[in-house]
């Protein structure tokens, strides 16, 4: 695993993560979450420590859920700014960075009989208007 690692490197992701951005707070918050978990495991028959562990829960979520909020309108308000400005260039460069590059591929087609896998484009559109 090291050896392939090493020889070929680490994927690269080709699109933007809210979640990138905000790591570290996000982080500190499961952190402390996990931390009220532990002391409530520790003794679960405690219903004073099992509500602060469901309120830090809650907590996280609701900080998680207004970081991703906050990133989206701020990706939104850029992405805006370049349309408005008239940059298209800049426009499909952002949108392209947010959503990832798109891909086009050929769906195979298979021959009337179902055996012959049809890959050249124009055999299969041929076929395809045979059938």
């Amino acid at each position: 695993m090291n050896s392939c690692k090493n020889f070929l490197g680490q994927k690269k992701r080709r699109h933007q993560d809210w979640y990138d951005e905000n790591d570290t707070e996000i982080q500190q918050l499961i952190d402390i979450k996990r931390q009220t978990f532990i002391t409530w495991q520790n003794n679960i028959h405690c219903k004073v420590k099992r509500a602060a562990h469901a309120k830090a829960k809650a907590a996280v979520q609701m900080q998680v859920r207004k970081l991703k909020s906050q990133w989206w309108t701020k990706k939104a308000l850029e992405i805006q700014q370049l349309a408005d400005f008239g940059d298209t260039r800049g426009f499909f460069d952002a949108t392209r960075a947010v959503y990832g590059p798109s891909y086009r591929c050929l769906t195979p087609l298979r021959s009337k009989d179902g055996l012959l896998l049809l890959k050249d484009k124009d055999f299969a559109q041929t076929e395809a208007l045979q059938i």
